[in-house]
């Protein structure tokens, strides 16, 4: 008995594909992260935030505020 060999062309299966649904407003940040990220770009030591302050901490380049 012989074997069969598998042909090498593959056939093309067309998909149909579902029309991306569009992605909707983000949502508006915490008054927090504001702070927290304008602190970040201007590399600020420190921010105060309802009356505590927050002190950066560094891992690598990890860049995190903490509280004082």
């Amino acid at each position: 008995m012989a074997r069969r060999t598998r042909s090498r062309s593959r056939k093309t299966v067309k998909v149909n594909r579902k029309p991306r649904k569009t992605r909707g407003t983000k949502r508006k940040m915490n008054v927090f992260m504001k702070t927290m990220l304008n602190a970040k770009k201007s590399k600020a030591p420190s921010f105060k935030y309802n009356g505590k302050t927050y002190k950066m901490h560094k891992k690598g380049h990890f860049i995190y505020y903490k509280k004082a």
